[in-house]
Order: structure tokens, then C-alpha cells, then sequence
């Protein structure tokens, strides 16, 4: 299985008529930029081209073939496959994630002639190379109580409100942790915050 070419052309011109593409092999129909990310440090030793979400080569080798003659991690040491099947290439899409969870914000909000107490929760989920993961739901706990959940947005950032009233009395000094359960491509993180990072 390769993945040749852009824009539907393999760039390829047979020599004496004896070179053809083999059946497996993919002649991408969108440019570059819908494939690869920029050469970056994507995580392990050496630098790697990141697949982006919706590459062709993402899950492009069937499951049953991953474990013939393909390694069982990618170019970084993540473990493959994280999808369907195996993507091609140095990058396995997916892998480990990291969250930075960020203070309790504390705010008032005035609703009518009151003013109401409100605590907001985040958290950041990336990638191993520092790139934001969209579409994954973070809880956020305080001890024993949940706060609420939120799912990360294209920046990576899951955020979610919660009414300090159902806090036990001291946890919001005591910080929070922020949890991702993980799932077919990503693997499960937690991150503690600390004190508060605004407030009244």
C-alpha cells in the first residue's frame, strides 16, 4: 500500500512501458495539504509529517495486513493500529494524548437584579506533538464530585460551567482533575489543576 502522487495525478510516467502502479496503491484526489502536516516534532526521536484528519492514507492498510510485514508502532513508537486499519507511512494518526488542565474560574454573573456565582473548567487536550485534539469529552471532578464534561473544540480546549453550589464546601481551593477515558485512536489522560486562576 502507497500513496502516490496529488490532485489525481501519480506523477509517474512508466519507463519502456514496465512500471504501473499496483492495485493497492492510492493516487490521492486532494493536494498535500489535506494529507500531510508540516514536518514537525511530532513526538520520538526523530522529526515526522503528521497525518491530517480525513487523510487518504489514514486506515489505509487493512487490519489483517498491519501485522505482515508492517512494525507494530509508527516512526515514534505508537503503537498500530489506532483506527480500522494501519495509515501509511511514518504516522500513526492518533496515539498518546496529554491534557493541561487549567485553574477554576470564578465569576459573577448577573441574571435579572441578582448576582450569581458561577465556576468555570478547562482543560487542553493535544497530541504528542503539541497539536490540538478536537472531538474528545473531558470530565471534570472535584474529589468525589462531578463537575460536568465538555468536548474539545478545534483548538483543542474543552470548557464547561458549573454551579459552585453542588461543591462541597473547601474543594474549589483544593483544585480539580480533568479526565479523558479515551477511546479507538486516542489514548486515556488525566491532569490536575491547581488553585483558582480568577476570581471575585
Amino acid at each position: 500500500n502507497n500513496l502516490i502522487g496529488v490532485n489525481g495525478d501519480a506523477g509517474i510516467e512508466k519507463m519502456w512501458g514496465v512500471y504501473d502502479l499496483d492495485a493497492t496503491d492510492i493516487v490521492p484526489t486532494v493536494g498535500i495539504d489535506a494529507i500531510l502536516a508540516p514536518l514537525a516534532s511530532n513526538g520520538g526521536s526523530t522529526q515526522t509529517h503528521a497525518l491530517v484528519a480525513g487523510s487518504p492514507a489514514i486506515d489505509a492498510i487493512p487490519a489483517e495486513f498491519c501485522a505482515q510485514g508492517d512494525p507494530a508502532t509508527d516512526q515514534r513508537g505508537v503503537s498500530r493500529p489506532r483506527g480500522a486499519g494501519c495509515d501509511i507511512g511514518a504516522y500513526e494518526f492518533g496515539g498518546p494524548t496529554q491534557l493541561e488542565v487549567l485553574p477554576l474560574v470564578q465569576t459573577l454573573v448577573r441574571q435579572g437584579l441578582r448576582l450569581r456565582q458561577q465556576v468555570t473548567a478547562s482543560a487542553r487536550i493535544t497530541n504528542p506533538g503539541g497539536l490540538p485534539v478536537q472531538g474528545l469529552t473531558v470530565s471534570f471532578n472535584a474529589g468525589q464530585t462531578a463537575l460536568c464534561e465538555a468536548v474539545s473544540d478545534a483548538d483543542g480546549m474543552a470548557s464547561c460551567v458549573a454551579r459552585p453550589l453542588t461543591l462541597p464546601n473547601g474543594l474549589l481551593n483544593l483544585g480539580y482533575t480533568a479526565t479523558f477515558d479515551g477511546n479507538d485512536l486516542w489514548d486515556a489522560a488525566e491532569g490536575q489543576s491547581g488553585l483558582l486562576g480568577g476570581g471575585l
